[in-house]
């Protein structure tokens, strides 16, 4: 008999735990507000999947097309320095509870898709965050070409659980100490030019 193939699973999203944070301070900023970024890192050496050595906080508003167009040509720039990639987008919906991949999303991951064929977008779990576990992260992830319902790719942090778990026990203690106010994005650097929001760029 003939057996209907199952649909593949959408490659695992890896972020380096600096990365994660700084998704989630980001997030935490902003939290009755929209809020994104870009992940930047390279198609993983093993597996298949995306791995995420840094995040570009962008904005913490709906962004216009024309800024941002703008702040993505910059950190291209950074990109092509460094020798990364732009391979995702990170979004928070303005409602606590709301985990949707909104359209600006997955405007920004399609545009990321055409030049990163594995590009993702990881949707914030406002909900979780400060609770999240090695297994059980504060991001929705998702192929940025969709769909964008049950093909989910996973989320974990990179290196094992023992060094996710004192990652996250760090975050825990940022946000509570408030270090989401560190976090400075396109919209900040545009209401205030001397503040940096590009990463510095490194071969590394």
């Amino acid at each position: 008999n003939l057996r209907m193939s199952e649909p593949a699973a959408a490659p695992a999203l890896e972020l380096a735990p600096e990365a994660y944070a700084k998704i989630i301070l980001h997030a935490a900023q902003h939290p009755s507000r929209p809020v994104c970024g870009l992940m930047l890192g390279a198609e993983a050496s093993a597996g298949g999947g995306v791995s995420v050595a840094q995040c570009v906080p962008l904005f913490h508003s709906y962004p216009m097309g024309p800024m941002l167009e703008l702040a993505m040509m910059q950190v291209d720039e950074v990109c092509k320095e460094s020798k990364r990639e732009i391979v995702g987008c990170y979004w928070a919906n303005e409602l606590h509870d709301d985990k949707e991949v909104h359209k600006i999303a997955r405007r920004i991951g399609t545009q990321i898709s055409k030049f990163f064929k594995k590009a993702t977008i990881a949707i914030v779990d406002n909900e979780l965050i400060g609770k999240e576990d090695e297994s059980s992260l504060a991001l929705i992830a998702y192929p940025a070409k969709g769909p964008y319902d049950a093909k989910k790719c996973a989320a974990r942090l990179a290196g094992g659980n023992a060094d996710a778990k004192g990652a996250l026990e760090g975050l825990r203690s940022q946000l509570k100490g408030g270090t989401w106010a560190t976090i400075v994005d396109f919209d900040s650097h545009l209401a205030d030019a001397k503040l940096a929001w590009l990463p510095k760029s490194s071969s590394s």
